[in-house]
């Protein structure tokens, strides 16, 4: 028994001692857990974190016990967290260490790359399966393999853009190559280029290339100008910088898009501005995948693609300049030789041998004057100068020119006795007519007043500097929290700290005399007011206070709003003259830069100060206004001068004065002006302030409303004299061919019944000529090309003006197509051709152009009812007589005529201006007595493809027909016309004098009604409402309209509704057969 108690005591030591051991052994595996430098750690299947060592715990900032609180999870970006979930749920005993590159979140919202390496195992049955991962940080070595990857890439886009720019020299086509570039060579989903509108507040997107073509109507705000708007391209136009966006899905500003940019798989977004001429002009903007492309490389890199581009832009700019001025110079002979003798210049022509070819006369007396040389034509220009170095470098100057250079140099001459001078020389190369240079021009300017004033600008200038660099006053600039972001010498002189120390400072630490709760509310006051002054006191490092006068401005820099403080010892009298020159120069700059002219006047009306505003107005310096009253600068016989200097004695006295005064400019020009007088003070001194505006285009426009006005109510009585006839004539011409139908051409009256028809045609032709005018005449536009139409009656043009007129036709080769009514198109090229004709008695030239133009804000501001945008241009020009201003006011009105009794109508030109402007044309005219003529028309240009010319059906053999018709016409006449020509070929007729009639009359008629044949224009209810409520129980009925013109019911601004029958009053049997038989026979869609 004892025996086999020891074995068993010697058992249980054995085995504590093999407990001991592993316990030793797994302690050394805990250290080494613990001390490695890797992250450990080991997680369930749902990825609830079982165990971290110290470096996991380290790397995360976070114990041990609070992360296997948490599920591995939560430390992988969400869009990470898939990739790792699939690998996991793949992820079987019996497959090796599987290794895996993420991106881990940290804890300040930082994200890194790391290499997890993954095992799997299963613990003693009934335990749970868990994962082992050993991880360790490489986010340096990814993000350095991605900027290399990005790099290679973008010197490839940049390559090939480069090599683009180089061989494209088309604006369009380099836009779109460079698109194409960005997304094939450089790997992006899509890239586009806007260019700004006028008005700087959308881009029009010109080239892309990519998937996404309803990117623009998805995400508006992409093309959006605002300085609200923070997509990077609004952001690039405005700060003239590279702009991105990366991580799109966790920007605030891109959520409402959120849905639409996971489906195209985008990710971030870029744009950089395109400045040519240092002024944006549009930008481009790229979309791709990636989420954290964009770094400081990168923007660089896609900011040297913008000034590639730019500066491409620059040279095809500068390419076109050279272009223009190379085909100028071939005139610059003749421009030269027509100011050859004016009074005003030095001109003189050498040949290539630098012998005088021309001269004027005040070259030979400033050579006789400078040099004592008797100058003539032949004589050698290099004799006359005697020294060698000056000739030789006289020498060179005229070589260059003859090299075909034209240049411009400014040259001192001094001689003795006579006080310096000072000459600009402008050199041109002459051509002769085969385009070799045979000489050169020189004009010479005496320019030595100018470089007198530039030199005493200089001096003012160097003064004013002087003045700025010396002041003592403080700067600082600081943000609404008061923390300060820059500051001047002085002010670091005056508190003792240095740069650096007060950059790290906020206000709240050197203010004295207020607490942080009223240094916050005094920065609110400013941001509401703008600006404040106020007096303070600042502590100085060594302790002590400074009193203070501080000046506050708010200020906005890249979109933030900025406190500018200025900063005075008010202990100190020095500074405080410094402070009013200070205010002196604030004072002179809001001054000269206000908008208006500003004059400064004593009591006589003297000027005694103008603004910059006042030199430019009237084209005279400064000093020309000093001294002088009102009177120099009035139009000839435009002003009464007594009651101008009336109104300067009663604005002196308190009584603020304001009318129109009539002012002449430097250059002869007559302009209105609108001038308000109020008192002032002017150093101390009482005067009259003066504010003028130039009213010039406000005139215009004010002429310009009252000719439409005047044109409209013309318009309108003639339509309504129009609608009245039409009735007229329709029974007149109806019953004359029912006359002619019916008697034989021999018998007595046939004669006269065709002199009533031929008086009624011509009658109708008139009352169409008004109708066309009033614009109420029914058109039916469509897409057309007005070249073709140009094309098309020009074989008859020939004829109609005669062989003694020379037609020459001038069409744009890619003219974009309008929407108008071929016919009075046609109408419009006739009549003014007509017109031209009889300008030209005795022969002479009509001329009939083409152009694509576009018409700006400036050009809709001075011309009424012009819509700015793309437009066709047709102008029609003769060599005849020309018309005065007078004749111009009125030639658009009816029945208006130069011409004698019995050659024209006077309709011609007011159908033209009615047609233009149904057709939403407008039309100008441009001519001088003597000069011809000139009539440009502007048409809005389309983007649709052009349309078929209408055709008219073929007249069926037999018009008659047994149908039954319900017709509704309040003119009786011509009710019962209508019923006499119907019923004579064998239809059915029930008549109606109006709506209401009509309604009761189809109401109690029981069997089918065919056609209903209804005024448009009828007492108590129209055409249109009488159709739509029979209709209602008749759904099969065919209907046709007819009016001497009709208002908006079925024709929108002269045009009929798609699918609408119409005839025109008046009609003859023949038309209205036609259009009921037509109408009839249709087949129903």
């Amino acid at each position: 028994m004892s025996g086999a108690m020891e074995t068993v005591n010697s058992s249980e030591e054995q085995f504590q001692k093999k407990i001991d051991q592993l316990e030793k052994e797994l302690e050394k595996y805990r250290i080494m857990i613990d001390k490695n430098p890797a992250m450990i750690c080991r997680f369930q299947p749902d990825g609830t974190l079982t165990f971290v060592n110290a470096a996991y715990c380290q790397y995360f900032q976070c114990s041990q016990e609070d992360l296997l609180k948490t599920n591995i999870l939560a430390t992988i970006p969400e869009q990470e967290q898939t990739s790792l979930q699939q690998l996991l749920d793949d992820f079987h005993p019996a497959m090796p260490a599987q290794t895996h590159i993420q991106q881990v979140l940290l804890p300040d919202g930082t994200r890194r790359w790391n290499k997890w390496i993954y095992h799997i195992f299963q613990e003693e049955e009934g335990r749970p399966q868990e994962f082992q991962g050993l991880g360790i940080d490489i986010h340096e070595e990814m993000e350095a393999e991605h900027q290399r990857k990005h790099t290679t890439r973008l010197y490839a886009v940049l390559s090939q853009i480069n090599q683009t720019i180089v061989r494209v020299k088309d604006r369009d086509t380099l836009f779109r190559e460079i698109c194409r570039i960005m997304v094939e060579h450089g790997d992006f989903i899509m890239a586009w280029i806007g260019m700004l509108n006028p008005a700087q507040t959308s881009l029009k997107p010109v080239a892309a290339y990519g998937p996404l073509p309803e990117i623009f109507s998805t995400i508006p705000a992409l093309v959006n100008i605002d300085k609200n708007n923070p997509l990077p391209p609004s952001r690039a136009c405005l700060e003239k910088k590279c702009i991105a966006d990366n991580q799109l899905e966790e920007i605030a500003h891109y959520q409402p898009w959120k849905k639409s940019l996971v489906e195209w798989g985008v990710n971030s977004i870029a744009a950089v501005p395109i400045c040519p001429d240092e002024d944006v002009i549009g930008v481009l903007s790229i979309l791709l995948k990636e989420r954290q492309f964009f770094r400081e490389a990168e923007l660089n890199f896609l900011q040297e693609i913008g000034d590639d581009i730019s500066f491409a832009l620059s040279a095809m700019e500068e390419a076109r300049r050279r272009k223009k001025v190379e085909k100028e110079l071939t005139t610059t002979n003749n421009i030269l030789r027509a100011v050859l003798d004016s009074p005003d210049v030095i001109i003189y022509s050498l040949d290539r041998n630098y012998c005088y070819t021309s001269f004027n006369e005040n070259h030979r007396k400033e050579m006789k004057r400078l040099r004592q040389a008797n100058i003539k034509v032949g004589m050698n220009f290099l004799e006359s100068i005697p020294h060698p170095d000056e000739r030789q470098q006289t020498l060179e100057k005229l070589n260059r020119a003859l090299g075909g250079e034209q240049f411009t140099f400014e040259e001192k001459v001094e001689h003795p006795g006579i006080q310096p001078q000072y000459f600009e020389n402008t050199l041109s190369p002459m051509y002769d007519a085969t385009g070799e240079i045979v000489g050169v021009t020189v004009f010479v300017r005496d320019v030595t007043l100018r470089k007198m004033t530039e030199r005493k600008l200089q001096q003012h200038s160097e003064l004013i500097d002087k003045i700025l660099n010396t002041t003592q006053d403080g700067y600082i600039l600081a943000d609404l929290q008061g923390q300060i972001k820059d500051v001047n010498p002085a002010y670091c002189q005056m508190v003792g700290y240095t740069r650096e120390e007060l950059l790290k400072k906020n206000i709240q630490e050197i203010e004295a005399s207020m607490s942080p709760d009223e240094i916050k509310k005094r920065i609110e006051e400013f941001v509401q007011k703008g600006r404040a002054k106020f007096q303070t006191a600042h502590h100085h490092k060594n302790g002590h206070l400074i009193q203070m006068e501080v000046s506050v401005s708010m200020i906005v820099l890249e979109n933030r709003q900025l406190v500018a403080a200025f900063i005075r010892d008010i202990s100190d009298q020095k500074k405080i003259l410094e402070a009013l020159k200070a205010s002196e120069k604030s004072y002179r700059e809001l001054f000269d830069n206000a908008t208006d002219a500003i004059y400064i006047q004593d009591k006589e009306g003297n000027f005694l100060d103008v603004n910059k505003g006042a030199e430019k107005m009237y084209g005279y310096p400064r000093e020309f206004f000093i001294g002088k009253t009102p009177e120099v600068l009035s139009a000839p016989g435009k002003n009464d001068l007594t009651e101008l200097s009336e109104r300067i004695q009663k604005a002196f006295a308190g009584e603020p004065q304001r009318f129109e005064f009539w002012g002449l400019r430097s250059n002869g020009e007559v302009f209105p002006k609108e001038v308000r007088l109020n008192r002032g003070t002017y150093f101390g001194k009482e005067v009259v302030i003066a504010f003028a505006q130039d009213i010039t285009e406000r005139k215009q426009l004010e002429e310009q409303l009252l000719q439409a006005q005047k044109m409209e109510a013309i318009g309108k009585l003639a339509g309504g004299i129009a609608h009245d006839f039409n009735n007229l004539l329709t029974v007149i011409n109806g019953y004359s061919d029912l006359l002619l139908d019916q008697i034989d051409s021999d018998h007595p009256l046939f004669s006269s019944v065709q002199q009533i028809q031929k008086a009624g045609l011509r009658a109708a032709e008139l009352t169409a000529q008004l109708l066309a005018f009033s614009r109420r005449q029914v058109i039916q536009p469509i897409v057309m090309n007005i070249n073709q139409v140009v094309r098309d009656t020009e074989k008859m043009l020939r004829r109609l003006i005669g062989e003694n007129i020379e037609l020459l036709t001038y069409l744009e080769k890619d003219l974009g197509n309008i929407k108008a009514d071929i016919g009075q198109i046609e109408q419009i090229i006739f009549n003014l051709a007509v017109n031209a004709r009889d300008a030209m008695p005795e022969g002479g030239k009509l001329t009939i152009e083409t152009a694509n133009v576009e018409l700006d804000e400036v050009y809709s501001r001075n011309h009424l009812n012009v819509i700015p945008g793309s437009h066709v241009m047709l102008t029609v020009s003769d060599t005849g007589t020309g018309m005065t201003k007078d004749v111009q006011e009125h030639i658009f009105e009816p029945f208006f005529t130069t011409k004698g009794v019995g050659e024209g109508t006077g309709l011609g030109l007011s159908t033209v201006y009615g047609i233009v402007r149904q057709n939403n044309g407008t039309i100008w005219v441009y001519s001088e007595p003597g000069k011809g003529s000139t009539f440009k028309i502007y048409f809005p240009r389309v983007d649709a493809k052009l349309e078929q010319r209408y055709r008219r059906e073929a007249v069926p053999e037999h018009l008659k027909g047994s149908e039954t018709i319900l017709l509704v016409e309040d003119d009786e006449s011509v009710r019962k016309l209508a019923k006499e020509i119907l019923e004579q070929n064998g239809y059915r007729v029930l008549e109606a004098s109006d709506g209401e009639e009509a309604l009761k009359l189809e109401a109690q008629y029981p069997e089918s009604i065919d056609l209903i044949l209804t005024d448009v224009i009828m007492p108590r209810m129209s055409g249109k409402e009488l159709v739509s409520k029979i209709q209602e129980r008749r759904s099969e009925m065919k209907v046709v309209y007819c009016s001497g013109y009709t208002d908006n019911t079925i024709v929108h601004q002269g045009v009929l509704e798609e699918g609408t029958r119409f005839i025109q009053k008046p009609f003859t049997p023949l038309t209205l057969l036609e259009i009921i038989r037509n109408t009839l026979d249709e087949t129903a869609p």
